[in-house]
């Protein structure tokens, strides 16, 4: 029996093993390098244990090794690898085996030959299990690849073996789009174990569809369900759900057979995945197997009212299924599922920009609360979002009684998720949500090759006017000639404000409504005539607004330097504030305004307010993805305002000095 088990991970999969452990009794050990000594799986935990080193990867969660060694020495009984990072790592499993530590996963052996897509598909083909027609051959020159694509018939799928995670992995619509599409597959085949290719045929208007398995130690397998995976962008999952929706009967049966046949055969131990590629016609083949617990697991949880964390202690704790899983789901039937689960990933991405990762500091976070709602999240307020991990940082998960309800609470727990500090994919998700496109007669892996980004919110320059009034009036050192304070009350606002590609200058006046002292109507210039907006302060970073003709809505906001965070039922958006540049273009001819050309953190200043530069001169540094780019004065001048400072992170396009033009006597 396990006393003591060693998380070798961070995050939400980390905190969410850490609530597991603690119901069963067992010590959980958490592992940390220097970035995350503070993260919530740190505090989760019962113990942690440091990771030294400058690498977060190479010195810390890749180090199977160090992380081998610092269980040992502290007495500890089982490592969970969780997903990802050394998960499905063969050459660690091995290394557990040999040292005789637990390793809460399957056996070394059954992860090296479902973590080879030729390899797994060779067996699965050999035990019957249909797989997806294709070449695999040794001979890898692009004469023989042409030669197996004309034959297969285009379009195909280029496979990097040893890949994952939507890696390695190139659509080839015909034989002029094979040369290039076959050099880069090959490029990034090299930065796997096993650099070669697979060819398979491209199936077209497939579902992706999954089988939870579990396996004891005693030569049993059960089947915990299916989940339906198809909504994807970049072959990455961004909406799972479970059961899989719209499965006939028939298909749903053969689809189980196989997913047990091929976990049986392998002898599969512990929780895993065996995921299928599913036709209009209800065909299913064989795709992969993932030989640990999958992010999306918590559906399966919520519909079957189990914990798939505990069955895999229990495995590696020698228990046989029949004492882990009652009856019902011992023998599972379609009838036994509860309801209809769905998930989210929240991603730290800006869907707005071609879903760039994004970094920043978390300054504002609320999660959505209710019955049937859970939150998986692996970050806390205060927490800065880096570059060197994935950029998921949560899951939302809701449960229904049916589809149709999960689908509702899932766009409401949407709508009542604030973060601010760093851009996320909610607003998309609701999007998604909401779309006929995820209709469940319609679902298909290309679904959101269809589904265009949603545009700027209705009225984001009018929402930031009024949290940079909110501001202004907490800070009245700001020039009272530009923004019209006067001893009766605010008479006229004046603002430039920068939205992505959308600049604006907006004019607005304020007064108090009646005798209610704190509301407010504003009157909003526009080139259509004036617009009358109801405004009501709600405390600290949040307001309420509306139009007479629209229902009210509350806004948090967050001003960082010129970039104003505003946060509502559509998700979160930056805009940034350029009326200085506004004031120094209109008082002074010839003025110069330094931009930052992406986003980044100010690492230095070279120069400081009242300095006089001539053009070419440092003003300062810019670190972004590790590298320092100088940013330099494009006149001669004297710095008249430097509006951030050292470690101020900043986004594109955003002021960051004025330059005066001036000549040196």
């Amino acid at each position: 029996m396990l006393k003591s088990v060693l998380i070798a991970n961070r995050g939400e999969i980390a905190v969410r093993i850490c609530k597991t452990l603690k119901i069963m009794g067992l010590t959980s050990v958490a592992v940390y390098t220097r970035m995350d000594a503070d993260s919530p799986h740190v505090k989760a935990a019962d113990r942690a244990l440091f990771l030294d080193g400058d690498d977060p990867l190479v010195d810390g969660y890749l180090n199977g090794e160090k992380i081998l060694r610092l269980a040992r020495l502290h007495g500890v009984d089982a490592i969970h690898p969780g997903y990802g990072f050394l998960s499905e790592d063969a050459g660690f499993a091995r290394l557990c085996e040999q040292e005789n530590m637990g390793f809460i996963g399957p056996s070394a052996a059954v992860i090296e030959l479902m973590g080879s897509k030729a390899k797994a598909r060779e067996f699965a083909d050999q035990i019957g299990v249909p797989c997806i027609p294709g070449y695999q051959g040794v001979d890898q020159s692009l004469e023989r690849m042409a030669r197996e694509a004309e034959k297969i018939g285009f379009p195909v799928m280029l496979k990097a073996v040893g890949g994952g995670g939507g890696r390695g992995l190139r659509l080839v619509k015909d034989a002029e789009q094979l040369p290039e599409a076959l050099q880069r597959v090959q490029s990034e085949a090299r930065l796997f174990a096993d650099p070669s290719i697979m060819i398979e045929k491209a199936l077209q208007r497939v579902r992706h569809v999954e089988v939870q398995v579990l396996g004891d130690r005693h030569g049993s397998t059960s089947i915990l369900g299916d989940r339906d995976c198809s909504v994807q962008r970049r072959h990455q999952k961004i909406v799972e759900e479970a059961p899989a929706p719209g499965l006939l009967p028939a298909w749903r049966e053969k689809i189980w057979a196989s997913a047990k046949t091929l976990a049986s055969a392998c002898q599969y131990r512990g929780a895993g995945t065996v995921e299928f590629l599913l036709d209009e016609a209800g065909q299913h083949y064989f795709l992969e197997m993932n030989t640990r617990l999958q992010v999306e697991h918590p559906v399966t949880e919520m519909i079957y009212n189990m914990d798939l964390v505990q069955c895999q202690v229990q495995v590696e704790q020698g228990e046989k299924l029949s004492d882990i899983l009652p009856l019902s789901l011992l023998h599972l039937t379609p009838e036994v599922a509860h309801g209809h689960s769905l998930e989210v990933r929240l991603n730290c991405e800006d869907p707005g920009n071609a879903f760039l990762p994004q970094t920043g500091t978390i300054v504002k976070w609320q999660a959505p609360e209710g019955p049937g709602i859970r939150v998986d999240a692996g970050f806390v307020e205060g927490m800065t979002v880096g570059r060197s991990f994935d950029p998921m940082i949560g899951k939302l998960i809701v449960w229904g009684r049916n589809r149709a309800e999960a689908r509702r609470k899932m766009s409401q727990a949407l709508a009542r998720t604030r973060l601010i500090g760093v851009m996320t994919n909610t607003a998309y998700l609701q999007q998604v949500i909401d779309s006929p496109l995820f209709d469940e007669h319609a679902l298909n892996t290309d679904l959101l090759a269809t589904l265009p980004v949603a545009r700027s919110p209705e009225f984001i320059f009018e929402k930031a006017a009024m949290a940079l009034l909110l501001a202004q009036r907490q800070n009245f050192r700001l020039p009272a000639e530009l923004f019209g304070f006067s001893n009766s009350g605010w008479v006229k606002s004046r603002f430039q404000l920068l939205h992505r590609e959308s600049q604006r200058e907006v004019y607005l006046s304020m007064e108090a409504e009646g005798s209610r002292a704190h509301e407010f109507k504003i009157v909003v210039e526009a080139a259509d005539g004036l617009q009358t907006f109801h405004f009501a302060p709600q405390g600290p970073g949040r307001f309420q607004w509306r139009l007479s003709e629209h229902p009210g809505e509350t806004v948090d906001w967050y001003k960082d330097g010129a970039n104003i965070w505003l946060a509502d039922e559509r998700g979160t958006q930056v805009v940034v504030d350029q009326t200085w540049q506004f004031m120094a273009r209109n008082k002074a001819e010839g003025s110069g305004t330094i931009f930052a050309p992406f986003a980044g953190r100010v690492v230095e200043m070279k120069a400081q307010e009242g300095d006089f530069v001539r053009q070419g001169a440092t003003i300062m540094v810019l670190e972004a993805m590790k590298m320092e780019h100088q940013l330099r004065a494009a006149i001669d001048g004297r710095v008249s305002r430097l509006l951030v400072s050292v470690q101020s992170q900043v986004m594109e396009k955003q002021a960051l000095a004025e330059i005066s033009s001036e000549t040196q006597s």
